[in-house]
């Protein structure tokens, strides 16, 4: 299965992602493309310009996970390197727009915001929307955001267990400017 192993790598789909917005002309965009194996908890992804993946484990400091890579679209020649992790049981992994970080114009200090509320989102029923609350509290995020979080059972020898009944999301879309003053877009 050649598709498999591209991506388990990740690097090739998207240097591939890359040559099609090229060609299509279209803007800028970054990516992440990665696998987790719910045997092993294993995580191999690999990034174009999009802000770091987070791992939170229980009782332990939420860290920001290596990446690296151009967003797609920019350079041809743009080099994509896989990376590595390993979650445990009650982890979870967050993925985030800029907007999470970029919220009171200081990605320091977003980044640091964010790294609290995903440690203590670990327990929470729904970690993305106790993130969400965490970072913007009772204010509306003034930028896109789009929070995901995986969270990891015990590893298992059964496809049946492990990330895929876990994932929680929250997104907040800004209007297009046709539209703005109307509805609210979150979803």
């Amino acid at each position: 299965m050649p598709w498999l192993e591209a991506l388990l790598r990740g690097q090739p789909v998207l240097a591939r992602a890359n040559a099609a917005i090229l060609l299509q002309g279209s803007p800028m965009v970054t990516a992440i493309c990665g696998y987790i194996d719910p045997v092993t908890l294993a995580i191999r992804y690999a990034t174009a310009g999009h802000p770091p993946l987070i791992l939170a484990r229980p009782n332990v400091p939420a860290v920001l996970l290596p990446h690296d890579g151009l967003p797609l679209g920019i350079e041809p020649e743009a080099g994509y390197r896989t990376f590595d992790a390993t979650a445990a049981a009650g982890a979870i992994l967050v993925l985030y727009t800029d907007g999470v970080t970029e919220f009171e114009h200081d990605v320091v200090g977003g980044e640091a915001r964010l790294l609290e509320a995903a440690r203590g989102a670990v327990a929470a029923d729904d970690p993305a929307l106790a993130i969400k609350r965490a970072v913007f509290g009772a204010q509306s995020p003034t930028d896109d955001v789009a929070i995901l979080t995986i969270r990891f059972a015990a590893a298992s020898s059964s496809l049946e267990h492990g990330t895929e009944r876990a994932l929680g999301a929250f997104t907040k879309r800004e209007p297009p400017p046709s539209a703005r003053g109307a509805a609210d877009a979150s979803v």
